[in-house]
Parts: C-alpha cells; structure tokens; sequence
C-alpha cells in the first residue's frame, strides 16, 4: 500500500499533527509575526526550569525560577484579576490603584517587614478599631499629639494604668476643667518626690468638697493666706474643732479672736504684760485668786484696781502694801503701774477674851484689838 505526505511550499496552509525542532523557532521578519490569532488561539506553554519569557530583547521578562516567575518590569492593568496566587514576591517598587483587600479570613497573616513612610488614615470617621480587646497591640510609640476628636477614655481593663513623663514636667489641661475621680471604690493618691504644689496660679480658688478631710505630715503643716483670712467650719454652727493631740501644745503666733463661748478644759497659762477682758460681768469660781505668784524672790505690791475719775486707765487701788506688808488703799492709780504708794491703810480687828499686851499685833498702827469678855475697843497707836 502507498504512503502519501503534504509538501508544503511558500504560500500554502499547513496543518501539523506536531512539531520537533532541534533549533529554535524564529519568525520570518521581526515583530511581525503572531502565534496564533484572536479566533484560533494556542492552548498551553510549556517551558521547562528556568525559562524566560522576553519582551522586546530584554526590555521585560517573565524568568522561572523553583516555585516563583520574576519579573523585572511593572506590572499594571486596568481588567479585574481573580484567582489566586500561592506566593507574589516583588523586588523594586509596587503602586497598586484601586481597593486592596488583604485576606479574607482572621486565620490569614499580615507581616510588614519594611517600614510606612506615610500617614495611615481610615477611609470613614469613628467607625474603625487599632486592635481589638480579646487581641491589643503591645507598645505605642508616638513622637507627637494624641489627639481625641470626640469624647473618649483612655483605660485599662486589668491592672494600673500608669502615665509618666520621664523627660519632663506631666500637664494635665481640660478646657472646662479636671477631674480626677476613683469610682469603684478605690482612692485617689498624689506623690512628689519633690513636693506637691496645687494652685500654682495666683489667685486661684480651691475647693475641696469631702465626707472626711485627713491631712497627715511628718513634718510641718502651714496654711497661709497672704491675702486675706483663714476659716475652719464656719458653713455650720455646732460643729467641733479640735485642734493638737491631749499631750501636745498648740501654738498661735498672732491674735486670737473667739467670738463664741471659750470651755478651757485644762490649765490656762497667759503670758505677756497685760491681759484683757472686756464682759460686761465677771464671773469666778474659782475659791482663791492668786496674784503676783511669780514674786516671790522679789515682793512687789499686788492688788485690785478700779477704774476711777476722768482719766482714762487711771483709778483707785485696793492692794497689798509689800513695804508696809498692809492691805491699803491708793488713788489715781495707772493700769500699767508696778509700785503703789498707800494712801490709807485698812484696818484689821483681832478678837480675843483678854486685853493686848504689848507684844501683840501684827499689821501696826491703826489695828483694832476687841476684848470679847469686857468688849473693851482697843487702837494700835504706835
């Protein structure tokens, strides 16, 4: 049987069951042949480890390599790409215009191993998180402003929450104000290791509103008002205030004015060179006055004296003559006197059943004896 087989010549149609080549396959001019067309188009390519692709001598290239194709050209286009790749690697730079959605499912991974080099800003307002509460993020570094453009919190939901300025003064500034508040349960604690100052700004009020107020120093406490007075409990009346411990001394180094009623439980010890009262009445319990009882190295005249006359802080005494050691009495007597010459003496009666004798007496001259059995009046005369 006979075997027939095409010849093909130039300019005929040629149909091949297959082509083995041991050279390469070229066109016939350059950049003018297609292989395939539109309508009648190849089915795969196969090219074996480490084929190129070569776009116009070297101008772009697809290169195989184990398990990737590089490239080193831009890749763009306009049409909607689906499917999937197991791995896209790019060396140099990539612009990619449009949505960008990375993963579609919380398993999948994000890894940034560059740096951003630009402002990170969401697409709408107050409508996305940065992490979430069962995943935070660790640590954040900012060199700038936290700026909040609605109203918010900044909290911890486990442990303290701790803002420290190691460089520099901590400001706290709210356009209407301050408040820090302990709500559950908790207290509000303030620490300086240089000291604590509230109201640096003059003239500015501070009003502390609380059930108990405990101020605690081991050392000094000072409350000045440089510009005007000091009151403790003056909102209510009944209130008490006490002030310094049962063992320890209280020390006011200006005036003191009470203008309710003074109880002075213990000793009452005043000090200077004139003491004051100014009541209409007074009124004195106790059974013995003791007066002049820091003298008695020195003896000086002691007494009472009663404002008397026209003049003022002059009046008559009724004192304890210490030279004469009588009790006398004296007129126009200054309230700031420290001797006082008698003007009289009082007189002091001795009662007794016999008649004086010559050794009795004790006061002088102008002393009275009485002999009670005769009630015979006797004047001391010399």
């Amino acid at each position: 049987m006979a075997t027939w087989r095409k010849v093909i010549v130039s300019g005929s149609d040629a149909v091949l069951n297959q082509i083995s080549a041991s050279g390469n396959i070229v066109p016939k001019d350059n950049n003018s042949q297609t292989l395939g067309t539109s309508t009648l188009a190849f089915g795969d390519l196969f090219l074996g480890s480490g084929g190129v692709i070569n776009f116009n001598d070297g101008n772009a290239t697809l290169t195989h390599t184990t398990g990737k194709i590089l490239t080193n050209a831009d890749i763009s286009g306009s049409s909607t790409t689906t499917g999937s790749f197991g791995r896209l690697e790019l060396n140099g730079d990539a612009q990619i215009n449009g949505n960008i959605t990375f993963g579609d499912a919380d398993t999948d991974n994000i890894a940034f191993s560059g740096e951003i080099s630009s402002s990170l800003i969401p697409n709408d307002d107050d409508a996305f998180d940065l992490g979430a509460e069962s995943k935070a993020w660790k640590d954040l570094y900012l060199e700038g402003d936290i700026i909040l453009t609605d109203a918010g919190q900044l909290k911890t939901n486990a442990g303290n929450l701790t803002i420290d300025s190691t460089a520099a003064t901590l400001v706290l500034d709210g356009h209407t104000g301050v408040d820090i508040d302990a709500t559950n349960s908790g207290k509000v604690s303030i620490d300086g290791a240089g000291g604590i100052d509230i109201g640096v700004a003059s003239d500015v009020a501070i009003d502390i509103d609380s059930s108990t107020l405990d101020i605690d120093a081991s050392g000094n406490v000072t409350i000045d008002a440089s510009g005007g007075s000091i009151s403790v409990g003056t909102n209510s009346s009944g209130r008490a205030i006490t002030i310094g411990h049962t063992t320890s001394e209280v020390t006011i180094g200006d005036n003191l004015t009470v203008n309710g009623n003074a109880t002075i439980t213990g000793d009452l010890d005043v000090n200077g060179t004139l003491t004051t009262i100014d009541t209409t009445n007074l009124s004195i319990k106790d059974q013995l006055i003791f007066a002049a009882s820091g003298s008695h190295s020195s003896n000086v005249d002691a007494g009472l004296l009663i404002q008397s006359g026209s003049v003022a802080n002059t009046g008559s005494a009724f004192y304890h003559d210490i030279n004469s050691e009588r009790w006398a009495v004296a007129k126009t007597i200054a309230q700031d006197a420290t001797a006082i010459t008698p003007l009289q003496f009082m007189t002091t009666v001795t009662l007794n059943s016999s008649a004086p004798s010559s050794d009795n007496g004790d006061y002088g001259v102008g002393e009275m004896w009485i002999e009670t059995d005769t009630q015979d009046i006797y004047i001391r005369t010399n």
